[in-house]
């Protein structure tokens, strides 16, 4: 085939490439932030403090009303242009005003909070899910039981990585099956659980142009629908491998069914948690209303200048100190909307989502440490060595 022939797919599929950072990528490496800690009890400290706050992106529009304010004091004093007019209209304005960021503060604050919940109710489970498995089967140190016991807290580990980067993903762009952070058999398999539709039946792999159209042309889904479906199939790896002792004599003593059903009924806590996160995600606040409220925000903010020019017709200063800080009030709260809306991400005010997995990776991997001993554990740290970054020394070994 000439060159000719094959350039559209290579152009192509060398978008899909650049799209998709086919390249392996770390969420670890991204974890630059911390959370930003104060000393509640003095004012001055919590007032000052500018890291995790807004005021970087607030200010600036402070100082430009003040400035708008001695523009318009300017006019109506050497040009004798008057631009002030009747703060009734405000007024009446400033309760839809006040109305509106109430509600949506309100709302988002019960969206980061509720998050937050999903979030440590899937490592509550997931910490309860390893030591029911190592608890329940302690009793038989056969190869086969720690082979077994082994392999939930692989898939376990795995799943708690996917819905990391899974929840990741929006902020990050990098899809899971490109992250370096699991091992790559891991990485294969997710792959070839997102594409087995588009999948090559003589050779195994992902076909690129079938792929590409999939994507460039706007079939089907979206990468992120493609991320967050992850954590479903990895979910479903691990109830099959804790059933999988039904499918080999691997136990002395068979499971009892209550047993089985516990470990199974905290996969699916695992998996309704992660699925109240998925909404979250998939569920942004309405544009229309996100629209509406920032149009009459801003204008009701940047014409205070010229409403309340009569009120404080002669009290200059007092005027830009009240302009300066009703701006503050009014866009720090907005600021602050925008900052917590999407949890997600290398924010200060972000959750450290890898930072907790990785201390639930450390607390499941214990128990199995526990029972069978460090050599039982040294496999997961090598295996996820770039995820527990600065993290993976071998404490337990």
């Amino acid at each position: 085939m000439s060159s000719s022939e094959t350039s559209p797919l290579i152009s192509k599929w060398a978008l899909v490439a650049k799209a998709t950072a086919t390249f392996k990528r770390s969420i670890t490496a991204l974890r630059t932030k911390k959370t930003p800690t104060y000393k509640n009890q003095s004012h001055v400290a919590v007032i000052t403090q500018s890291y995790g706050s807004v005021y970087n992106y607030v200010l600036p529009y402070c100082f430009a009303n003040v400035i708008l304010t001695l523009a318009v004091v300017v006019l109506r004093d050497k040009c004798s242009i008057d631009l002030s007019i009747d703060f009734t209209g405000h007024k009446l304005l400033s309760t839809l005003v006040s109305f509106y960021m109430i509600g949506i503060t309100t709302t988002i604050i019960n969206r980061y909070m509720e998050a937050r919940t999903y979030l440590g109710a899937v490592y509550w489970a997931s910490m309860d899910l390893a030591s029911m498995t190592c608890l329940f089967t302690m009793a038989d140190q056969s190869e086969k039981a720690k082979k077994w016991r082994s392999d939930v807290i692989y898939h376990l580990l795995i799943l708690l990585v996917g819905i990391t980067g899974a929840s990741e993903y929006s902020s990050a762009g990098h899809n899971i099956w490109d992250l370096k952070d699991m091992p790559k058999e891991a990485r294969e398999r997710i792959k070839r659980s997102v594409f087995r539709d588009n999948m090559d039946k003589n050779r195994g792999v992902v076909d690129p142009e079938s792929k590409a159209n999939l994507y460039l042309n706007g079939q089907v889904k979206t990468m992120l629908d493609d991320n967050l479906r992850v954590p479903t199939f990895l979910a479903y790896d691990l109830r099959q491998q804790i059933t999988s002792w039904r499918r080999a004599s691997i136990f002395e003593t068979d499971l009892h069914v209550n047993e089985e059903r516990d470990l199974l009924v905290h996969v699916g806590v695992i998996l309704k948690n992660w699925d109240g996160l998925k909404t979250l995600v998939q569920t942004p606040l309405p544009f229309p209303l996100v629209q509406n409220r920032r149009t009459i925000l801003f204008f009701w903010v940047f014409t205070l200048p010229i409403s309340l020019m009569t009120a404080f017709y002669d009290a200059k200063v007092s005027l830009c100190v009240i302009i300066f800080f009703i701006t503050l009030g009014f866009l720090g709260l907005e600021a602050v909307i925008n900052e917590l809306v999407d949890p997600f991400g290398n924010d200060p005010n972000d959750f450290d989502d890898v930072g907790m997995t990785i201390t639930a990776f450390r607390n499941v991997t214990y128990t199995l440490y526990d029972i069978d001993g460090a050599e039982a554990v040294v496999p997961f740290e090598e295996g996820f060595a770039t995820f527990l970054g600065d993290t993976g020394d071998k404490e337990m070994s």
